[in-house]
């Protein structure tokens, strides 16, 4: 009779961490209670388990609970850690229902801190599926519920709140609301100071690098990585890590930024988190590019490209795509680079994504400027339409950047249509020909309203001439 009081003890202090956010002490219970046979210890096992990002282990243990016998308080959280496992494997409709069931069954015992954490998770569905608004206003109604709720819990709670909200409203370009978001997270999560923690210090890393505090930033990702290194938890590892090597690049510490990759890539290997590996390949291929070690930067981009051939991880294949786009123009293999480039944007297009699509267009621009200086006028154009939604100063400086040197060339095409050479600054022969042939033969098509032989008329030439010369300029 004794030790059926001491687990019943044992399993409500179980819940208490858990509640509270202090997994690593819940973590180190379970061993104590593994013959326990209440199905409430199997389901608050599976909670710990996909906070550490154990998700197999998760799914086993729920899979072991009979939902039918469960009473009101224990099938609530057993909906609650169901949906989460959907959520981790992507099925954002079969989540958004589980949660919705778990909300309403926390609504009827009027468990509020249970209950805002249930929106919690129906706000993060909301927002994978794109109705970030509908995850903002399900966020702050979680907020609401909390707000005479002095506990540790209630703390716990609310912080992974705030670090929602600051993460959305950074998302959507409000800084300031964002960051006070961000820095209230950071205070909440203090006790639990492990993945939404450092989750919310990635994301106040993120804001800061943003607006060009980078030392602030570096200190602020940097213990980000550590903890999430510690605890081996990989989905939030992939996000932090290749913003901390952002700004340390910006900052010219190279090394520095190159061994963060390394730290996070090689826990991801021992976790056999694939998607993070190849992610790690991606960033590191960007390091090498910045510091112009081209040979490094195509093994890298390579090995990025192989993860995502295993996986059919179309994301990761045009990002890798791209990077092999660029270091093929770093050789100055522009028929390469196109190539590679316009699959990145085919492969962007069929996945409806524009930030890809324009930064695909944005490097094919780079790519063929010296060699057709007008098609990169009209791809930095593209990338400039595709990319202007984004608001991420890392991406416009890129855009500004190549399109300064597009522009720093000796040919210009003004805005009313006239192609000017600078008779003092020569351009090379080959690149002024091709510039003028494509120009003359666009606006005689235009002109001639598509017809071929009318557009010969206009230029002097036969109409087998114009066909050869629109094909070989793609119009």
């Amino acid at each position: 009779m004794k030790a059926t009081r001491e687990e019943s003890a044992l399993v409500v202090k179980l819940m208490e961490a858990i509640d509270a956010g202090r997994f690593e002490e819940a973590d180190r219970m379970l061993p104590h209670l593994r013959t326990n046979a209440d199905p409430l210890v199997a389901i608050l096992e599976a909670e710990v388990n996909l906070y550490f990002g154990r998700l197999e282990s998760a799914r086993e243990r729920l899979a072991q609970v009979d939902p039918w016998r469960l009473g009101a308080r224990s099938l609530s959280r057993y909906l609650l850690a169901l949906g989460q496992c959907h959520l981790e494997q992507e099925q954002w409709e079969l989540a958004g229902e589980i949660l919705e069931g778990a909300c309403c069954l926390y609504k009827l015992l009027r468990a509020r801190c249970h209950l805002a954490r249930g929106l919690y998770y129906l706000g993060v569905t909301k927002c994978k599926r794109g109705d970030g608004e509908e995850a903002e206003a399900l966020w702050e109604q979680a907020k609401a519920l909390l707000t005479e709720e002095e506990t540790a819990r209630g703390d716990f709670a609310l912080g992974v709140l705030e670090y929602a909200l600051g993460a959305r409203r950074l998302q959507t370009g409000r800084i300031e609301e964002a960051r006070a978001s961000l820095y209230s997270s950071v205070r909440l999560l203090d006790e639990e100071r492990g993945r939404y923690y450092a989750s919310a210090l990635g994301a106040l890393g993120a804001l800061l690098a943003s607006c060009g505090e980078c030392a602030d930033a570096v200190e602020k990702l940097g213990e980000a990585q550590r903890i999430l290194i510690r605890y081996m938890i990989g989905d939030p590892l992939i996000e932090v890590t290749p913003t901390l090597a952002a700004a340390l690049v910006r900052m010219g510490r190279f090394d520095e930024a190159e061994h963060a990759v390394h730290e996070s890539l090689d826990a991801l290997q021992r976790l056999g988190h694939g998607r993070g590996v190849g992610r790690m390949f991606k960033t590191l291929a960007e390091i090498y590019l910045e510091r112009n070690d081209v040979a490094r930067a195509e093994h890298a981009a390579r090995a990025a490209l192989e993860h995502a051939e295993t996986l059919r991880d179309d994301v990761l294949r045009a990002e890798a795509q791209i990077l092999l786009g660029r270091v093929a123009a770093r050789r100055r293999d522009h028929e390469a680079a196109e190539q590679t480039l316009s699959r990145a944007r085919e492969i962007a297009r069929g996945l409806d994504d524009r930030k890809l699509e324009g930064l695909a267009c944005l490097y094919w621009a780079e790519a063929c400027y010296a060699v057709s200086p007008m098609r990169a006028q009209e791809l930095i154009a593209r990338a400039q339409e595709l990319l202007h939604p984004f608001s991420d100063p890392q991406i416009e400086r890129e855009i500004e950047r190549v399109a300064q040197r597009a522009t720093s060339e000796r040919i210009k095409l003004t805005p009313d249509n006239k192609l000017i050479f600078d008779g003092n600054f020569l351009p090379n022969w080959y690149v002024a020909r091709e510039t003028l042939e494509r120009f003359l033969l666009k606006n005689a098509l235009r002109q001639a309203g598509g017809n071929l032989t009318k557009a010969g008329e206009l230029l002097g030439i036969t109409k087998v001439h114009v066909h050869n010369l629109r094909r070989q300029f793609n119009l």
